[in-house]
């Protein structure tokens, strides 16, 4: 019995580190400072689309919220397009957002455009690399900041939009770092999320988003498309016009299984202890 009793305890042990371990390889951050200075498209899988007159997306030095590397939209004239891509490979992969995830977020930092910058999660499904919007179906969580019409808003799986006044968020030179909490489980399913934000550039504490907290994210788990989170497998971002730019991007994602595994060795090595303390007990 002693010997069952010091296996059990090995056991928890390595499920600690284990948990531990897969919670530190599910947090993932990845800037742009090992890029190239110029255009962003074909560098480590980024792939970039342009709609209308504009030029390209770019990466240039010092422009970062902290003065590191970043992607900007090259001016250009108002009202066109341009959209950078990046489906998970070798050089960069999203944490494995799934809807059995009770606690995920994603996380960016943004410089809002006069016209707006975009930045979400989807599914390339199409597999050409890029996530656009023509493409129907590919979009799963979107965030939009534009100072036209001073509007923040969260687009959920179905394209239902909720919007919150963008000049709310005071913050330096426009620089926005926006997280949003997710819960897979939540809603029947359908998932619940919370924005939270803080300034880039003075580094402040995140706050919640007044009026986009607990907001149903519309996923259906049995869609084929990116309506269903186990689908999401690329991160995009879109300028309209110049003045946009983006950096460090992070997602992360713990899910329940070793936490429970966890608790029921707990509960067994109770359990265990008991029956050597009252070998013969009906439990009665």
């Amino acid at each position: 019995m002693k010997a069952q009793i010091l296996l059990l305890k090995y056991l928890l042990v390595m499920l600690c580190i284990g948990y531990v371990s897969m919670s530190a390889r599910a947090a993932v951050i990845y800037d742009f400072n090992s890029l190239t200075p110029g255009d962003l498209n074909g560098q480590q899988g980024w792939v970039t689309a342009k709609h209308g007159t504009c030029q390209d997306i770019e990466v240039q030095a010092g422009i970062g919220p902290d003065g590191s590397q970043a992607i900007c939209c090259v001016p250009s004239s108002a009202g066109n397009e341009v959209v950078a891509t990046h489906v998970n490979d070798a050089n960069f992969s999203l944490p494995n957002y799934s809807s059995v995830a009770t606690s995920a977020s994603f996380q960016v930092d943004l410089r809002t455009s006069f016209w707006g910058t975009e930045v979400g999660l989807g599914d390339d499904q199409s597999g050409n690399g890029k996530i656009c919007r023509n493409e129907a179906n590919e979009k799963g969580m979107v965030l939009i900041a534009d100072r036209n019409q001073d509007r923040l808003r969260f687009f959920d799986a179905t394209g239902t939009a909720t919007a919150i006044t963008l000049s709310n968020l005071v913050t330096t030179d426009n620089w926005l770092r926006l997280k949003v909490d997710m819960d897979f489980t939540a809603n029947g399913g359908q998932g619940e999320a919370t924005v939270s934000w803080a300034d880039a550039v003075l580094e402040t504490a995140f706050q919640e988003v007044a009026g986009l907290t607990g907001l149903n994210m519309g996923l259906n788990a049995a869609a084929t498309d990116a309506d269903n989170v186990n689908n999401w497998n690329a991160v995009w971002t879109s300028f309209l016009g110049a003045g946009g730019q983006l950096d460090n991007i992070a997602g992360h994602v713990r899910e329940p299984g070793p936490l429970a595994v966890f608790g029921f060795g707990v509960f067994a090595l109770g359990f265990i202890r008991r029956r050597m303390k009252y070998p013969f007990s009906s439990g009665m």
